[in-house]
């Protein structure tokens, strides 16, 4: 095996340099994959996760909704009562004010 030279001399590597160097090409490597495959893998799977639960939250407050409508066409409540019920039955479900996954209920009324 031929020695590095620079300007025509030898190079001489001492052994720590050559660990500094093989432990760097590692460190690199790694930080290749994760920004290469780790990264983006764990985005979609948290994409995956908000997604999931926000079809989860919407399945519910329709469920709310389509109970609250049966008990009005039975006759067991006016639409008052039951768009009033259906409503807090709602808010108590939805997630605090101002996180990801609020509910907007309209009820066509100018404020």
């Amino acid at each position: 095996m031929q020695m590095p030279t620079i300007a025509g001399r030898g190079i001489r590597l001492g052994l720590t340099l050559k660990l500094v160097l093989v432990a760097d090409m590692a460190l690199n490597m790694f930080i290749l994959y994760v920004i290469a495959f780790a990264l983006p893998t764990m985005q979609r799977n948290v994409l995956h996760e908000i997604e999931k639960g926000t079809e989860q939250q919407a399945e519910v407050a329709w469920s709310i909704l389509q109970y609250n409508y049966q008990f009005e066409t039975s006759g067991l409540a006016t639409r008052y009562e039951a768009q009033e019920r259906a409503l807090v039955e709602i808010t108590s479900v939805a997630p605090g004010s101002g996180q990801q996954g609020d509910f907007w209920v309209y009820d066509y009324q100018p404020v």
